[in-house]
């Protein structure tokens, strides 16, 4: 069976580096990015089963990220990382959840491992084929 593929996005690189470690140990594949710019272009090069995304990264808005993941990648699970929980509220119907910070990173391996791919995917339209132009 292939690993889950994980992808975090959070601009503090000693702590997004820190929650990739983690993720790897429990044995999912797992790519760190500090901005939206550059997890955009990864979205770009290959699909992940989940992303987590901070809301708070400065280069652009996290609401806009999350709808970017949901129109290039809309059978990937998103979970948003929050200082504010109203933060991701508005944007609750494009989650499968959130975290409020801090919490600790045996939490986030939990909530990762506790997303229903198979029904975040059934729930979802097949995307259409992408071409090259």
């Amino acid at each position: 069976m292939a690993k889950l593929a994980v992808l975090l996005v959070e601009d503090d690189r000693e702590y997004v580096d820190f929650l990739a470690s983690a993720c790897q140990r429990h044995g999912f594949e797992a790519k760190s990015e500090i901005s939206f710019a550059a997890a955009r272009l990864e979205l770009e090069r290959r699909a992940y089963d989940v992303v987590v995304a901070d809301l708070c990264v400065p280069d652009e808005s996290g609401i806009e990220f999350v709808r970017h993941v949901r129109s290039v990648s809309p059978r990937s699970a998103v979970l948003a990382m929050t200082l504010a929980a109203s933060q991701a509220r508005a944007c609750l119907t494009s989650l499968c959840g959130y975290m409020v910070k801090p919490f600790h990173h045996d939490d986030l391996i939990l909530r990762i491992g506790g997303i229903d791919l198979e029904a975040l995917r059934l729930a979802q339209p097949t995307p259409p084929a992408r071409t090259l132009a």
